[in-house]
């Protein structure tokens, strides 16, 4: 009795490990990167929007304090938080 021999393809090694390392690693800077971005824009949103909320609740004596007048501060605290 003869056994049949299956032939089995040699198995290929990677030819390095590094370049998905590498790719890993500047995808999880990148990753931070936006994070960190987006946590700065965030910030900025809710200060604009505490700020346009003080500006509705001063009186005409507080906007002259602060060199505004009552039209002025009106159109910048009606304007969304996500316009500068």
């Amino acid at each position: 009795m003869t056994h049949a021999t299956c032939s089995v393809p040699p198995r290929i090694a990677p030819a390095s490990t590094a370049l998905p390392r590498a790719v890993s690693a500047s995808r999880h800077a990148t990753m931070q990167s936006a994070a960190a971005g987006l946590a700065r824009l965030v910030v900025a949103w809710r200060h604009r929007a505490r700020s346009r909320a003080q500006l509705q609740a001063m009186d005409d004596r507080m906007l002259r304090d602060i060199g505004l007048d009552h039209l002025s501060a009106w159109d910048e605290a009606r304007k969304p938080f996500w316009v500068p």
